[in-house]
């Protein structure tokens, strides 16, 4: 069965809010689509015999283009996880404040189950299925099913009969009907996404229609209502320039009268979009892309250094210029293209604002977009940075009175004088704080080291939460006596403490190892530390593959594609993992999965290493299995500094990978290597063929002198000769003997 655990539908939340601007979605996905096309339609049309007049530039700038779009949703993602992150801590801070002040304070609301919720009732329809994981009910008639989020259909019901047939065409049945266009379920062993992409026929369940549906270009279904003679796609389909984009939000447009809000950062970026990446900006309105498509600018001088609208790294290599401070996103090597980009507003000119990127006006005292967070002021927690969000300002009230330092613990001057109000006790450590009374043997170890800011030792042990026993008597490297943590904290396998509360938290892992959420479902019975967690993975970089493109110099292959392994006792549910080359002549440029569409493949080449993270927003899982099956591929691109006839080492480290509900599993790692050149290509071009074979017998005839790289390249049998040996076995690989 499938599980959707609760990072992953935080992250579905969140991307709802953050892409909820629907026509700036269809753009971006437009233009990724049609350079995606256009990637596919160049490389398919390669041949052998074509090779010299194959445009290598344009295909390198069809990449660029494509992994800058797909950068920049990386970056709007990577930021947000971490902010999901501290929501979601938060969050259950805010469990225990709003516990602690219902044990003090009458409350008059209640969940499912009768349990006072008092503090909680912002948690309705918030996104997430509150069916007691967060000790909260709201799963009943009473609350609507947790207004929708707790609804079986939501699950992605089964919609009906088919599925066989849809499988079989590469559609994916669980996103049928919907709300979301699916292009791999726009047909008719599909039924056309049950009518998710026509607008008439699509009907809003997990996804909103207006946002996520589709519209007349996508609406293929023959028998839609939508595609009868007056029907709403009639005149659409009659050519007719945008069919109900209803004007959206978009008033940029291109040469062409075409949309272009989200591309507007390609307007004099050193490239000339005539459009050939799909967007037009070669016209005198656009000082014809400010130059981009100038004759002038097209190789315009100087050997060395790089051309007007580009970015020079530290290395020498370039940029386009566009990438230059660009939301902390290091693109150069030594990530100096990030540097110096928070001066002011004197002289940087284009620093200012983010005129209007989003619809959000509403600001935190950093000047943060803080939109979605209001209801963060004043909610008993000091947002002063810890979590993302700055309110500890006037323009706020200091956080309405959160981050008064009085309530800090920074006992100054009067606040060890006045008594603590009812429900409150006064702090053992004398330190003028006032304690929520209901915090005393709450199960939370509030003793000297105070994890959460009370000292509440005093009071008969904190209710016996301090004492010795309560510590699980474990000690577990402990008896170093003056190295191991104090009581009501949890040792972590790298000697780290942790606040014991943080133990068994929801699968939220806080030690490196995630040992802090293993054995936490163990029952009640005795055997400990064997229940559930003892599966064992393996990930295996497989044989890498030479990439056709433009070699950065004599015998440097373009690039390789490295396949990715798994062997598992379990299911799998996520992996991350962090791979160095050795030497650093490799960047990473695509992760992706094959995993049919159901995986998610997140990626940064940064700093020598490449961080990778697969997961999946539909709670899909990777089969248990003791062979080793091929799961992602990544695509690296080799640097000019390279050295022919050499290898790059591919050392995966830091693996964490995930079953379907959080728990860490056993893992084993075995990397690989990348051939910097490819015995055999006696011509350079990435790829052996008779080329190569007539250039070798021209050496051998003595017709030709070969280089160094030459000789090394046409010896394939390595006895370190050039002859009919070496002819015979390059013949063989041609054909593949």
């Amino acid at each position: 069965m499938r599980t959707l655990n609760i990072t992953l539908l935080l992250l579905i939340t969140f991307n709802t809010y953050l892409y909820s601007e629907d026509n700036s979605n269809k753009r971006i996905q437009s233009v990724e689509k049609f350079l995606e096309a256009k990637q596919l339609e160049m490389k398919t049309s390669i041949t052998s015999d074509q090779i010299e007049e194959f445009d290598f530039k344009t295909y390198k700038i069809t990449i660029e283009r494509l992994n800058q779009i797909r950068n920049s949703k990386s970056k709007i993602s990577f930021n947000n996880n971490i902010l999901m992150r501290n929501h979601l801590i938060k969050r259950g801070v805010t469990y225990r404040l709003n516990l602690a002040n219902n044990s003090t304070n009458r409350c008059d609301f209640f969940d499912c189950e009768g349990q006072e919720a008092c503090g909680f009732e912002d948690w309705i329809g918030d996104g997430i299925c509150d069916d007691g994981e967060y000790d909260i009910y709201y799963n009943c008639d009473e609350f609507n099913n947790d207004e929708g989020d707790c609804d079986e259909a939501s699950d992605g019901g089964d919609t009906g009969g088919d599925t066989g047939g849809c499988e079989g065409a590469g559609g994916n049945p669980d996103w049928l009907g919907d709300g979301w266009c699916d292009d791999s379920n726009n047909n008719a062993d599909c039924g056309y996404d049950s009518g998710d992409c026509c607008p008439g026929d699509c009907v809003t369940t997990t996804y909103d229609c207006a946002v996520y549906g589709g519209d007349c270009s996508t609406c293929l279904d023959p028998d839609s209502a939508d595609n009868d003679d007056e029907g709403d796609c009639d005149e659409a389909s009659d050519g007719g320039d945008t069919g109900g984009d209803d004007g959206g939000d978009c008033n940029f447009f291109d040469c062409e009268g075409q949309e272009a809000c989200d591309f507007e950062d390609w307007v004099g970026d050193g490239y000339c979009d005539d459009g050939t990446w799909g967007i037009y900006y070669n016209c005198d309105e656009f000082n014809n892309d400010e130059g981009d498509c100038d004759e002038a600018s097209d190789d315009g001088g100087g050997d060395e250094g790089c051309s007007d609208g580009e970015f020079t790294c530290n290395d020498g290599s370039c940029i386009p210029g566009a990438w230059e401070c660009d939301v902390d996103w290091c693109d150069c090597a030594d990530c100096e293209d990030e540097e110096n980009c928070d001066d002011g507003a004197d002289d940087g000119g284009d620093s200012g604002g983010d005129d209007g990127a989003g619809e959000c006006d509403f600001f935190d005292c950093e000047g943060q977009e803080a939109c979605g967070y209001e209801d963060w002021v004043g909610d008993g927690i000091c947002d002063e940075g810890e979590y993302g969000i700055y309110y500890n300002c006037d323009e706020f009230n200091n956080d309405e009175g959160d981050c008064d330092e009085a309530s800090d613990d920074g006992g100054s001057d009067d606040g060890g004088d006045e008594e603590c109000g009812e429900g409150y006790v006064d702090d053992c450590s004398g330190d003028g704080d006032c304690c929520l009374e209901g915090w005393i043997g709450d199960g939370y170890t509030d003793c000297e080291d105070q994890p959460w800011g009370c000292d509440l030792s005093c009071y008969d042990n904190d209710g016996g939460d301090c004492d010795e026993a309560s510590d699980g008597g474990d000690s577990g490297g402990d008896d170093g006596g003056d190295e191991g943590c104090s009581d009501g904290e949890f040792t972590c396998n790298d000697g780290s403490c942790i606040p014991g509360a943080w133990e068994c938290d929801v699968d939220w892992c806080d030690c490196a190892d995630c040992e802090d959420e293993a054995n936490c479902d163990d029952g009640g019975d005795d055997g400990g530390d064997d229940g559930g967690n003892d599966g064992t993975v393996s990930l295996t970089v497989g044989e890498t593959t030479a990439i056709i493109g433009d070699m950065p110099g004599e015998g440097i292959l373009y690039g390789a594609t490295a396949p990715l392994f798994y062997e598992s006792s379990v299911p799998i549910g996520g992996i991350q993992f962090t791979i160095y080359d050795s030497p650093d002549w490799a960047t990473g440029i695509e992760l992706s999965s094959i995993v049919e569409d159901c995986f998610e493949a997140n990626f940064n080449d940064v700093n020598g290493f490449l961080i990778g993270i697969l997961f999946s927003l539909e709670g899909c899982e990777l089969d248990a299995t003791e062979s080793s099956v091929h799961f992602a591929n990544i695509t690296y691109e080799l640097s000019a500094d390279s050295e022919w006839g050499s290898q790059v080492g591919l050392d995966i480290q830091d693996a964490i990978v995930s079953d379907g509900v959080g728990n860490a599993l056993s893992v084993n790692t075995q990397g690989g290597f990348i051939n910097v050149s490819l015995l055999g290509d006696v011509s350079s071009d990435s790829e052996v063929n008779v080329v190569d074979i007539v250039s070798l017998i021209n050496f051998i005839l003595l017709i030709d002198e070969s280089s160094d790289y030459q000789a090394w390249a046409g010896d394939v049998n390595e006895d370190t000769v050039l002859n009919i040996l070496d002819v015979v076995v390059l013949v063989d690989i041609i054909l593949g003997n």
